[in-house]
């Protein structure tokens, strides 16, 4: 890639960080999209089943992390 395209997939993961930080889900929910379409990972031809063993160790850490925030947050509910 070149220097342009890092710098927009920095600058997104940078937004999506924040966005989690600042618990505003919707940011980092978008951020992720637009990185996702950035690197065209949506194809229209092919859809792949996502499974965690595609997924490396600390990925799934973090989204686990992730999971247990978000239920933490909406049992205080």
């Amino acid at each position: 890639m070149n220097s342009f395209n890092d710098d927009i997939i920095e600058d997104l993961e940078h937004i999506y960080t924040l966005g989690l930080e600042k618990g505003n889900l919707a940011v980092a929910l978008k951020a992720k999209e637009l990185l996702a379409k950035h690197i065209n990972f949506f194809k229209a031809s092919s859809h792949k089943n996502l499974s965690l063993a595609d997924l490396k160790d600390e990925d799934i850490q973090r989204l686990m992390g992730e999971i247990k925030e978000l239920l933490a947050k909406k049992t205080k509910k």
